[in-house]
């Protein structure tokens, strides 16, 4: 009968905790890399109309109070999936000689380089750029390395 458990292996066995704490520990770390993802885009949508931000990176003057052009907006909004296709293919360069751990240990390095650039950008478009971009190097890093 397809499709039925009926050929499946049963286990006597109850699903202990401390059997299986690898497994889960790895696998709550891997899913880190939809969850990155997800939080990047949602949180910078949110971060570029406040009023802060925009007094900071602001590039030009609308109605009195200062906004980004849509060029800029672009640039920050798109530049993560530059870093994520870079991430990705350099995942199989890293992943080649250091192995999986090699690999999640680039991507952590890259997630905290550029969320620490990102911090550290006082008004430099050019440097919250670059830091997105490292950024999304590292989360391009993870998803491949799952």
């Amino acid at each position: 009968m397809a499709g039925s458990l009926a050929g499946a292996v049963k286990s006597d066995e109850p699903f202990v905790l401390r059997h299986h704490t690898y497994a889960l520990l790895y696998c709550s770390f891997f899913v880190l890399g939809a969850i990155l993802y997800g939080y990047d885009g949602t949180y910078f949508t949110g971060i570029v109309a406040v009023k802060a931000f925009l007094q900071r990176f602001g590039d030009t003057v609308t109605n009195g109070s200062p906004a980004l052009k849509s060029g800029t907006l672009s640039l920050l909004s798109s530049i993560v999936q530059v870093g994520e296709l870079l991430g990705s293919l350099s995942a199989t360069v890293i992943g080649g000689s250091g192995g999986r751990r090699g690999g999640l240990m680039a991507a952590c390095a890259f997630v905290s380089l550029g969320a620490i650039i990102q911090l550290a950008a006082d008004g430099s478009i050019a440097q919250l750029t670059v830091g997105r971009l490292i950024l999304g190097m590292g989360i391009g890093q993870i998803s491949n390395c799952k």
